[in-house]
């Protein structure tokens, strides 16, 4: 595709300004007031046309030592003419330029700045005429080609995406889907008095992003008087952060944490790719049941939360602990419940700090615990977003003879069938079926007597929105859950 834009005449100093140091604006300024400085110095020098556009600049400054700086610059645009102390030659496009010189002496505190204007018209006419055409390629390809013409040697392209480019017919990949502002600026030099620049829009709609392949996943053991080993099996994953529903986070791959009361967590860990920014992630929870505290606190606020990837809401489990309970949730809009498991939409994407407290009167007990919803850089939907707080729910108890030994499901996320492998280290009773979010079974898909080894099952989804599901396994010793993706 060709670009049709009307080309726009822009002037490309407005991005090499962007190299004027504060000391050269400082010489801008100083040249609307004549004669600013000290008396002990003085800035001054003469200018010689010797024909073809080229001068001899001759420094006569009074005042000065050897421990004296000069700057020589042209305004409009801004080009460098170095720091002679003498004279030098320099050789214009026809027009008119303003030159200054600058003084500077920081031992005798003397500074002082001379300018003059020159207009050049035994030199060659500026003829650059800068033009280019455009095709989109595959994957963000875009193929530039110049039309450019007149006597200029240099052709610097600006891609609008943060990166330049220099030559006659680039290839550039741009990185994301969206509208560039792309412009040429050709020039007989990369900071030259002959210069044109043309700008127009190019809009990539063809980039596809990677496949996620990140699958989160996680066993623990039950170590007593409220610790818990937790190993790590997630897949293709660099980075994670566990929330064990007491108030408490961990960054490690294999953690151990102590609860400090007993009760009902629901564990959630988080696997992802960038520490930077969160492109590809996968979440993997289970609630476990906390008995072995000998003592611990009377009430204990706490929460857990992961991201729903289809609807881009959030739930929020309620994992706080204590008799008698009252709850008091401070949104961090200014808005609040008293509920205990409340329902609430956000009008923006945040982020904001959820605070729980609750409050055992029996016990003269109080706990609070906040966290920043979307601190972690996931992106929420820019229109708001709902969070749903939910109660634990019971979703695996490991006991020292465990009868599931493997567990996979496959696809998933899936379109209408998931496929599910078990395998059992014993014959015992298997019963499976599914839930949505609040506990609600959904799907029975078996509930016999099954003998060891490896048994494949198959689910279907196809009379049930998409959402997050859960695949309850439930045997004599076992109580297992996986997450499953439904994604028509």
């Amino acid at each position: 595709m060709k670009s049709t834009n009307k080309p726009i005449k822009k002037n490309p100093t407005s991005n090499l300004l962007k190299k004027i140091s504060k000391r050269f604006l400082v010489v801008i300024a100083s040249c609307l007031i004549t004669s600013i400085g000290y008396a002990q110095c003085t800035a001054s020098f003469t200018a010689v046309d010797n024909g073809n556009g080229n001068y001899t600049f001759t420094n006569i400054s009074t005042g000065t030592t050897a421990n004296t700086n000069y700057s020589w610059n042209i305004v409009n645009p801004f080009i460098s003419l170095g720091n002679s102390s003498t004279s030098f030659n320099y050789t214009f496009m026809n027009g008119t330029y303003l030159i200054i010189l600058s003084i500077e002496d920081s031992a005798a505190g003397c500074y002082n700045s001379n300018s003059q204007s020159i207009t050049v018209t035994s030199g060659v006419s500026c003829t650059a005429s800068a033009g280019f055409t455009f095709a989109n390629d595959t994957n963000g390809i875009v193929n530039f080609t110049s039309t450019s013409t007149g006597n200029f040697n240099t052709e610097l392209w600006i891609f609008g995406d943060g990166t330049n480019g220099i030559g006659t017919n680039p290839t550039h990949t741009y990185a994301a889907n969206g509208t560039y502002g792309v412009c040429l600026v050709v020039s007989d030099s990369l900071f030259s008095t002959c210069f044109d620049t043309l700008c127009s829009t190019v809009v990539i709609s063809n980039v596809t992003s990677a496949p996620c392949n990140i699958t989160a996943g996680y066993s623990y053991v039950d170590n007593g008087n409220g610790n818990f080993s937790f190993s790590n099996n997630s897949i293709n994953a660099q980075f994670y952060s566990w929330n064990f529903g007491d108030g408490n986070f961990s960054s490690s791959t294999n953690p151990s944490h102590t609860f400090a009361a007993n009760g009902t967590y629901t564990v959630v860990l988080l696997a992802y790719d960038s520490a930077s920014n969160l492109t590809c992630f996968d979440y993997s929870f289970q609630t476990i049941i906390v008995t072995g505290v000998v003592s611990g606190p009377s009430c204990n606020a706490g929460y857990s939360m992961y991201l729903d990837s289809l609807t881009n809401n959030v739930i929020v489990v309620n994992s706080s602990t204590g008799t008698n309970l009252s709850y008091f949730w401070s949104f961090g809009d200014g808005n609040t419940s008293t509920l205990a498991f409340p329902s609430y939409t956000y009008t923006t994407p945040g982020p904001f700090y959820l605070c729980l407290t609750v409050t055992d009167s029996n016990n003269s007990c109080t706990s609070t615990y906040c966290d920043s919803i979307g601190s972690n850089g996931i992106v929420l939907k820019q229109t708001g977003f709902t969070i749903n707080v939910q109660s634990p729910i019971a979703t695996s108890i490991t006991e020292n003879n465990s009868s599931i030994s493997e567990l996979k499901t496959y696809p998933n996320p899936f379109n209408e069938t998931v496929f599910i492998e078990l395998t059992l280290s014993e014959n015992t009773n298997v019963e499976t079926y599914v839930t949505n979010l609040l506990g609600t079974t959904v799907g029975v898909i078996n509930n016999e007597l099954m003998p060891s080894g490896l048994h494949k099952l198959q689910w279907n989804a196809h009379n049930l929105a998409n959402g997050i599901y859960l695949l309850n396994i439930k045997t004599g010793t076992d109580f297992q859950v996986k997450k499953l993706v439904l994604n028509k």
